[in-house]
């Protein structure tokens, strides 16, 4: 079915989707997340191992179907969500909150229709709309962000009502509190990414530099740390 709406979609906005919002990038493994050890843990028992072994977890009602990210800007829930594509061999498409709202507000209905049909045609895959509270606020009165609010839930409800559908929804924010709490219902698992502890730092410094080849000793790397 996902298939036949996908032909007789606007030829345009399907490209589009497929060249802009459809990720392609090499394979991001949890050894490339520094720290968030409880996060990655919390992911990998609680939505990972349910999809990848649906016979080992009979148990419960439904297999998870979204997930909301949220915690400061710059902590790593966009590189999670990669991560998550790579660990279930899905494709990765990435919609930005921002971008719906500005440069695609117009069309922005239609892109996020578009891009979950694709998302259907391509499953396995993994959707990461970041800056969702620019979509679900509960201060919106536009009406056009309302079209984008109406149609993303539409999409959400679709998603976590279909059984054969092997679509996991990532969303991110750094707003939670914009979220009103009639909506946080829409979401499996809600989990908090934090600021980078100590040792997250330490791993994040020496990683850099090892990516630009920096000699610095462990009480160099440690005052980085301190000052970070």
């Amino acid at each position: 079915a996902a298939e036949e709406q996908l032909k007789n979609s606007d030829s345009n906005l399907v490209e589009m989707v497929n060249s802009e919002i459809l990720q392609q990038g090499s394979p991001v493994d949890w050894t490339d997340i520094a720290g968030l050890d409880m996060a990655k843990s919390t992911i990998k028992e609680e939505i990972l191992w349910p999809i990848l072994r649906p016979d080992m977890f009979s148990g419960l009602s439904t297999l998870p179907r979204s997930l909301l990210l949220f915690g400061p800007q710059g902590t790593g829930k966009s590189l999670l969500a990669r991560c998550m594509a790579s660990q279930l061999g899905a494709a990765f498409l990435r919609l930005s909150g921002s971008a719906l709202v500005t440069k695609w507000l117009g069309e922005g209905g239609k892109i996020i229709q578009a891009s979950f049909l694709v998302a259907r045609c391509r499953q396995p895959a993994v959707v990461l709309i970041s800056d969702v509270d620019l979509l679900l606020s509960g201060q919106l009165t536009e009406s056009p962000v309302n079209h984008l609010k109406a149609e993303l839930l539409i999409q959400l409800d679709g998603i976590l009502t279909s059984a054969e559908d092997h679509v996991l929804v990532v969303c991110s924010t750094s707003k939670p509190e914009e979220i009103p709490e009639t909506l946080r219902r829409y979401f499996t698992k809600r989990l908090l990414i934090p600021l980078p502890d100590g040792t997250a730092r330490h791993q994040i410094i020496s990683q850099l530099l090892s990516q630009h080849n920096y000699c610095l000793s462990d009480k160099e790397i440690s005052l980085l740390v301190q000052r970070t």
